[in-house]
């Protein structure tokens, strides 16, 4: 099995992939808050990795000691993106949600992505639940007041509109949200 020092920097954050090898050359993909990820070994005179670890969508070769830069950047990376993502939670739950609105609108393309996603997932999930529960699914939440949960993610479908308008994951994100709370 190839790509050893990389599935191992995965399993340590519990990050699921999948592997795959090919005429002796290993290859990794997998999700992370949304975002694709690869790694893709190749021998060309001398071993390498093709990866989007640095820029998801862009790839870069590494080679030589590629395992090594590959596990290393991709912790350093995955560890600025979470605290980019994270909130204070000292913070009232008002006083989060607006930062959070506000941030993301100049956030890192990354950022944005993993926050479209992450909310999409969010409204997805109560797309789903709300004609199980109805009123109820507002007591799941630390903010109990629909309207008020309608406010944040219409904020966050107003913040991403000038960088994602036309995305289909953009595009579904806001026809659930207009269809759980409204334009």
């Amino acid at each position: 099995m190839r790509l050893q020092i990389v599935q191992d920097a995965l399993k340590k954050k519990n990050i699921k992939y999948e592997y795959t090898e090919i005429d002796g050359c290993g290859s990794l993909d997998f999700l992370f808050r949304g975002l694709k990820f690869h790694v893709w070994e190749y021998e060309d005179r001398v071993w390498g990795a093709e990866t989007n670890i640095y820029e998801a969508g862009r790839s870069q070769d590494i080679e030589g000691n590629y395992e090594e830069v590959i596990a290393r950047e991709f912790s350093e990376r995955v560890a600025k993106l979470v605290a980019q993502e994270s909130e204070d939670k000292s913070k009232t739950w008002i006083e989060r949600k607006n930062r959070t609105v506000c941030h993301i609108k100049e956030a890192d393309p990354d950022v944005q992505k993993i926050a479209l996603a992450d909310k999409l997932s969010n409204m997805r999930d109560i797309n789903r639940d709300y004609p199980v529960y109805g009123e109820e699914l507002w007591n799941r939440f630390r903010m109990k007041d629909k309207s008020m949960i309608g406010w944040y993610y219409k904020g966050v479908r107003d913040a991403l509109r000038d960088v994602f308008a036309g995305e289909p994951a953009y595009e579904e994100y806001c026809r659930l949200v207009e269809a759980n709370f409204g334009k």
